[in-house]
């Protein structure tokens, strides 16, 4: 099912902790965009307060802007996002993406997948996971979500079990991107 978010999971949230509004953003839309959706974020109606001549010319130096811009990037170049599928239940050694009382756990992790081709796995502050890649060599990179600076890990070999993957760090939240080789 297509989903559009405009308002929820966290984007809106940053308007009432303005020193969280880089992390709390950039985490909402990772974690709408691999469970399938799309969203709308602006700092318009409510957090803005600049000269309303200003509301649409973001600053070529916002974090929030620039890491919404790495998102952007790889769901628009680097994967077939039409394709994918939320596949959480691929990944284990991570929480569940949202504990019963809708209280986010720590350091969760979301998948999005077309099995067999491409895979993309969030990981909030780095950390290990397992994710149950199907048959098939794989170029895999790591990409920091904040700057899009990539880490390759070169082929991986995957046999329908499930692989451990550990990101770079724990300074950053971190994407694992993984394409089939041709």
């Amino acid at each position: 099912k297509p989903v559009y978010m405009v308002e929820g999971n966290g984007l809106w949230r940053a308007c009432w902790a303005k020193d969280q509004a880089n992390q709390t953003v950039t985490r909402a839309a990772w974690a709408v965009t691999l469970a399938g959706g799309s969203f709308t974020w602006s700092d318009i109606g409510g957090c803005f307060d600049g000269p309303v001549s200003e509301m649409l010319n973001w600053p070529a130096n916002d974090p929030v802007a620039n890491r919404l811009d790495v998102l952007y990037d790889v769901m628009t170049k680097e994967v077939t996002f039409h394709r994918m599928v939320p596949r959480s239940n691929l990944l284990g050694g991570c929480p569940a993406t949202f504990a019963r009382n809708g209280a986010v756990p720590q350091s969760p992790c979301y998948a999005l997948a077309d099995e067999g081709r491409e895979y993309l796995v969030y990981k909030e502050n780095g950390g290990s996971f397992t994710l149950k890649l199907a048959p098939g060599i794989y170029d895999a990179a790591w990409i920091d979500t904040r700057t899009g600076a990539r880490q390759s890990l070169g082929a991986v070999q995957g046999s329908g079990a499930a692989l451990e993957f550990v990101a770079p760090s724990t300074a950053t939240d971190w994407v694992l991107m993984l394409k089939r080789a041709s």
